[in-house]
C-alpha cells in the first residue's frame, strides 16, 4: 500500500527539507514480513511524502495474520509524534 501526502506539517516539512528517507522494520519482531517507509519526493512540481507499507512474505513461516493499514496507521502515528 503506498500512498503520497502533500508537505503540509512540520513533521513532513522536515523529511523533505532534511532529505530524509525512513525504512521501519518494526513490525517484523511480531513475526510480520513487511516494513513501512517514508520519503521526499515531487510530484507535478510539488513537494510530497511518499508513504507506505511494503509486505514481503518471502519467508516460510506461520501466517501471522494483520492489516496492512492497520499497521501503516500505526507506524505513521508513530513517526509523525517522534518527528
Amino acid at each position: 500500500m503506498e500512498i503520497l501526502t502533500p508537505v503540509e506539517d512540520a513533521a513532513s516539512r522536515a523529511l523533505f527539507e532534511n532529505k530524509v528517507a525512513v525504512f521501519d522494520f518494526s513490525a517484523s519482531t511480531d513475526g510480520l514480513q513487511r516494513y513501512y517507509w517514508e520519503f521526499p519526493c515531487v510530484v507535478r512540481g510539488e513537494p510530497c511524502i511518499n508513504r507506505g507499507v511494503y509486505d514481503a512474505r518471502t519467508v516460510p513461516a506461520p501466517r501471522v495474520r494483520a492489516s496492512s493499514a492497520s499497521t501503516f496507521c500505526a507506524v505513521t502515528s508513530t513517526s509523525r509524534r517522534s518527528s
